[in-house]
């Protein structure tokens, strides 16, 4: 196994576990059985909860994996947190249809965990991706799974018996675990591996917990009849296993004989069958027993079971041997055989284990591949398992199994014959060309194809006719298309053939051979004017400059035509619609003459105050690329004759010098720069792009401090986008956050465009865009996107340092660079500002709404919805539900709300739903809080929003740089300030004198440090230095240490009351604060600390106090957040409450 994948890591490919669980006989009662059997549906049903709903569904009464890409921690699907339990078993039939994967079952599940993506804390027992080996494990938190044992079974699991996963749980110190793998054979279920494990370290898993099963990514196994039981905590006896009896036979009509059973998990009340009915049995170890088989039981010539059971607690019955009464003249039958399984194998499949089922079979049988004896394993005198190497079904045939058993008497089977077949080629599939047109009698071309399940053996077809063809992957193949091909004009037919086994013919593109006149030629567009427009505007006319313009030319816009005017052969202009510019977008403008498509050069729709740069490097070749470009190292580029940026061969020179970067009075903070790139067949390609290179390195050599988006080239087929950062060192090279892989590997000849968006100072979000031209517009390829702050980690590629550097958090210039040698051919650099430092999209923002509160019954009324990316069709939604919605302006919309909405106490969601290219419901969601009649109103916030330094909807940070917003969550940041000054109030307006606050807290460290929570905080004293006025409850850098304070300008906070938890704080559960403050004399207080368990909120210390001194605080004020000088805490859902 290797590391996690989890969702967001890519280095790894994860594997992941499914365990399931069975029931136990006994006293304990089972009080959770479920058989599946109901309609099929893509639910389980029966109470049962799906982390992802999409993982698994019921299919004729099983349950079936289905093929997502998530991690096992979130395809779990398990018991309600009301049904938590600590001592169980669990069990869970199995079947495969394939690879085993890794099924699952799961114990004692924290259902506090279930709840975050990627998390998960259990007990877990599953199938290794193999047919010999299962593991017994821990799973805590994101980190992969702890081995707590390895179990060998024997025999094989296979596709054609029932399997059951049993994992039992008892006690707490240590914790005793019993794992069970067993086969349904011959009646009764057979014990195939076990392992037993007491747990005593600090990590093990103490609280009742649920019961469950999950899956990786896998579709080859479903699941059925999961049980539970209950259990006392009693220790558990192990179920037995039998591995061989002596003697193995004896003569029809013998005395009675002692017979020596050799096992393991054998016990004082273990006791050996005979055909199911106990003998009288001596324990001698915990892997003999000694039985007393009587003259009766070898009365008459045939076979006997032999098997062990062991009582409850736990106990069960063994797999079996077979004992064999010979006839009394001692002859062995002759063998019979009636299947194999399997019965065929694809040649060059490798080794496998062959089943042969008959009858008569000896003790001493032997399979026999073409008369030649194979590795034997006596299963029964009704089958044999027989190692079959992979020499035998390296070539296509057929060979003939028998069976033989020795003498006396014995013999050879009759033979079955097992089929070795020829590999079959997939059907390919075609989806593009490239190039996809052509002038008549333009001469001989390689055509690139693009598509799907390509072998070494396909070949392009040209109108029906194969073609010279040269494989490049399963994806790609090149095609030597002749003069002849494109004489005249007209169009191809273009498929690609694969020969038989299987295989086939490709579904049809059509290649369009072109007039050389009337048309013209390609068309080249050298630079827009303008290059950018304004959201919202009525119709623009872009003039386009080029050259090989006709009358006839016809601009067009991510494809499709638009008016067009002709000017000249180098000019043009075309009319764009105010449907092209009613969104933040980036259009690709062409100009077709006829079939003969130009270039695109790309042209900005912005919001209203960015701005936008474009170099198309049109202009004559040039070593020296001009436009104001500053070139590190002059030799690293040049401008060819067709507008393109080439790379030279600078090594050993390295991207720190071969950097290309725009001016100083460009310098940029929040901006999306992109550049085109042509795939080069060779060399060390690594197409990149730099943001916020700080000016002070690049006069360095062999230094540079930047962000850096790139194409990353050593990596495994087919490849990937990596976000990096190069931090301000000598000779050293970049440090990869993250990568985002690529769906198929990218194809020489193509077009594409890489974009790179940065916005924010801390944290700094980082956006990562790849498309490819499609002749009309531009196809998403793959995207991605991280936040890097301090505590964001490398992703284990690549990153010589000791720690990850820090943030760039300043303006700095954009350009592109190359790796050492030879890189990919650059073209149509690109920048834009983003002034709201948010990257380009059309998804609505919600960042408060006014009111935030009314009183049930109170009412119908209008919302005021404040936010960023609304649009005259975005619409306000309650709950999910539209409401009628006036638009304001960009920033704010006004929505009905019905009396029928507030009629009842409670709270609402609210979102805004933009439709439209890149549209979509906002992230964040206020709510709204119907407070029941003669209560009082409140405030909520949840921090749903993007990511910022300032955290926004009315929230005042007497020190700006002590909080900021990190995953909807107000994360503390590291600073040298006085608690008093990084405090996060609400504003004067809000003030209240009777209320209660409350957040959630979360710890990222052991060390505690000291998160604070306030109310009745006087607004006019938050404005001076090192001075605050208000009640404080706040931990004192201890986990269970709690003080209710009064804290009073420069003094250090007065002690009312103190408390100790009953619960530490830790790094895995959700805390929430609450303190309340009523009355003037005295001041009532109270102080609540309450512990997320089992999907509710457990009080886990409290205290009162009652203020009387002359110094209490009797007028209103705000509430707020707090925290010292430490960034191990962040904080959610904070709530004010009117009393």
């Amino acid at each position: 196994m290797k590391a996690s994948l989890f969702g967001s890591t890519f280095t790894a490919r994860l594997i992941a576990v499914l365990l399931m669980f069975a029931a136990v006989v006994g006293t304990a009662q089972a009080n959770i059985t479920d058989d599946f059997q109901r309609t099929d549906s893509a639910t389980i049903g029966n109470n049962w909860v799906e982390k992802n709903a999409s993982a698994f569904s019921i299919a004729s009464g099983r349950v079936t994996k289905l093929s997502v890409g998530t991690g096992y921690p979130d395809n779990l699907v398990y018991r309600p947190a009301a049904e938590n339990v600590a001592d169980v078993e669990a069990s869970v039939e199995l079947r495969f249809t394939g690879s085993p994967g890794y099924p699952q079952v799961h114990t004692r599940v924290q259902t506090n965990t279930v709840t975050f993506a990627g998390w998960l804390d259990s007990y877990m027992l599953y199938i290794n991706d193999s047919t010999s080996q299962a593991i017994l494990g821990r799973q805590s938190g994101t980190a992969f799974v702890t081995t707590l044992a390895t179990i060998s079974l024997s025999p094989a699991l296979n596709t054609t018996d029932n399997f059951r996963l049993r994992l039992r749980t008892t006690g707490t110190s240590p914790v005793e675990l019993a794992a069970y793998v067993e086969r349904f054979s011959g009646g009764s279920w057979q014990v195939v591996g076990q392992a037993l494990y007491s747990d005593s370290s600090a990590q093990r898993i103490v609280n009742a917990g649920s019961v469950g099963f999950s899956g990786y990514v896998e579709t080859t196994y479903s699941f059925d009849n999961f049980v539970r039981t209950n259990l006392t905590g009693a220790p558990s006896n192990p179920t037995p296993t039998l591995s061989s009896i002596a003697p193995g036979s004896a003569l029809a009509g013998e005395s009675g004989l002692t017979l020596t059973v050799t096992g393991s998990g054998f016990v004082a009340g273990s006791e050996v069958r005979w055909n199911g009915a106990a003998r009288t049995t001596t324990f001698v170890s915990a892997t003999t027993l000694e039985a007393a088989i009587t003259s009766a039981d070898l009365a008459s010539a045939g076979s006997a079971s032999v098997t062990v059971f062991s009582p409850t607690p736990g106990g069960g019955t063994s797999n079996a041997q077979t004992f064999t009464i010979n006839p009394n003249g001692g002859s062995n039958p002759v063998p019979v055989t009636a299947s194999l399984n399997p019965s065929s194998r694809t040649v060059g499949a490798g080794a496998f284990t062959l089943t042969v089922n008959g009858s008569s079979f000896a003790s001493g049988a032997v399979v026999r591949w073409n008369g030649s004896n194979r590795t034997t394993t006596f299963v029964s005198n009704s089958q044999l398992t027989a190692a079959i190497t992979a020499s035998d079904v390296a070539s296509t045939g057929s060979a003939s199994v028998t069976v033989f058993n020795p003498t006396p008497g014995g013999g050879t089977s009759g033979a079955l014959t097992f089929t070795i077949t020829a590999a079959t080629n997939p059907a390919p599939t075609l989806s593009s060309l490239n190039p996809t047109s052509r002038t008549a009698g333009a001469g001989a071309f390689t055509l690139t194809v693009t598509g799907a399940n390509f072998v070494p053996s396909s070949v392009v077809r040209w109108n029906g006719s194969a073609r010279t063809t040269t494989y490049v992957s399963a994806t790609s193949l090149t095609a030597a298309i002749t003069a002849a091909d494109v004489a005249t004009t007209g169009s191809a037919s273009v498929t690609v053939f694969s020969p038989t086994p299987g295989g086939g013919t490709s579904g049809a593109q059509t290649f369009t051979i072109s007039s050389s006149g009337g048309g013209g030629g390609t068309p080249v567009l050298t630079d827009l004017a303008p290059i950018s427009t304004i959201v919202g505007s009525a119709n623009a006319v872009v003039t386009i400059n080029g050259s090989g313009f006709t009358a006839s030319s016809v601009g067009r816009w991510n494809g499709s035509s638009r008016t067009t005017n002709f000017v000249s052969a180098t000019q043009i202009q075309v009319t764009l619609t105010t449907a092209d510019l009613n969104g933040d977008r980036i259009g690709a403008i062409t100009v077709a003459n006829s079939t003969n498509v130009s270039g695109p050069l790309s042209f900005y729709v912005l919001p209203g105050t960015d701005s936008a740069f474009f170099d198309g490097f049109n202009r004559g070749p040039n070593a020296n690329i001009g436009n104001g470009w500053v070139e590190k190292t002059p030799t690293a580029f040049s401008i060819n004759a067709d507008g393109t940026v080439s790379a030279g061969n600078t090594f050993p020179v390295d991207y720190h010098d071969a950097i290309v970067y725009r001016p100083t009075g460009e310098d940029l903070l929040n901006a999306e720069t992109s550049i085109e790139f042509i795939r080069q067949p060779n060399g060390e390609r690594f197409a990149q792009l730099h943001s916020r290179v700080q000016r002070n390195t690049v006069q360095q050599t062999d230094t540079l401090h930047s962000y850096i988006l790139y194409v990353e080239d050593y990596l495994p087929s087919p490849g990937a986008l990596a976000f990096a950062i190069q931090p301000p060192t000598y000779n050293l090279g970049e440090c990869v956050l993250q990568f985002v892989p690529l769906p198929s590997p990218l194809v020489n000849g193509n077009r594409y465009r890489l974009r790179f968006q940065v916005t924010g100072t801390y944290p700094v979000q980082l956006n990562g865009i790849l498309e490819r031209f499609n002749g009309g517009s531009w196809d998403l390829v793959v995207s991605g996107s991280m936040t890097h702050d301090n505590n964001t980690q490398d992703n284990g590629y690549f990153c010589p340092y000791a720690q990850t550097p820090a943030p760039i958090g300043t303006a700095g210039s954009v350009g592109f660079a190359k790796w050492e040698t030879n890189s990919e051919a650059y073209d149509n650099f690109h920048y834009r500002t983003l002034s709201n430092g948010a990257p380009v999209s059309n998804v609505p923002a919600v960042s408060g709404i006014v009111p935030t509160a009314t009183t049930a019954g109170a009412g119908a009324f209008n919302l005021v919805v404040n936010g960023a990316n609304f649009t005259a069709g975005s619409v306000v939604r309650w709950n999910g539900a539209n409401r009628t919605t006036t638009f304001i302006s960009p920033t704010q919309l006004q929505a009905a709300i019905t009396a029928a909405d507030v009629q009842s106490a409670g709270t609402a969601n609210v979102t805004v739903f933009n439709s439209g290219a890149n549209g979509g419901t906002s992230p964040q969601s206020p709510q709204f809080t119907i407070v029941a009649a003669g209560g009082g109103g409140s405030f909520t916030d949840a921090f749903g929003r993007s990511d910022s330094d300032t955290i926004g909807n009315g929230w005042v940070e007497k020190t700006p740089s002590a909080f900021s917003l990190v995953g909807g969550r107000v994360v503390k940041q590291a600073s040298t300030v006085d608690y008093r000054d990084t405090i996060l109030y609400r504003p004067s307006s809000e003030a209240l004198l009777n209320a209660e606050v409350s957040t959630v807290l979360r710890m990222s460290s052991t060390s505690i440090g000291y998160p604070s929570l306030f109310t009745r905080v006087q607004s006019n004293t938050v404005a001076q230095s090192n001075v605050v006025d208000g009640y404080m409850l706040y931990f004192d850098d201890s986990s269970t240490s709690v003080v209710l304070g009064r804290q009073r300008g420069q003094q250090f906070v007065t002690t009312l009351s103190s408390f100790t938890l009953s619960t530490p704080l830790n790094t895995t559960d959700l805390f929430r604060l609450r303190l309340s403050a009523t009355g003037t004399s005295p001041v009532q207080l109270q102080a609540v600390v309450e512990r997320f368990v089992s999907g509710n909120w457990t009080i886990i210390g409290q205290t009162t106090a009652s203020d009387s001194a002359s110094d209490r605080l009797t007028t209103p004020g705000v509430g707020a957040l707090g925290g010292y000088v430490e960034a191990t805490y962040s904080y959610d859902d904070f709530t004010v409450t009117t009393l």
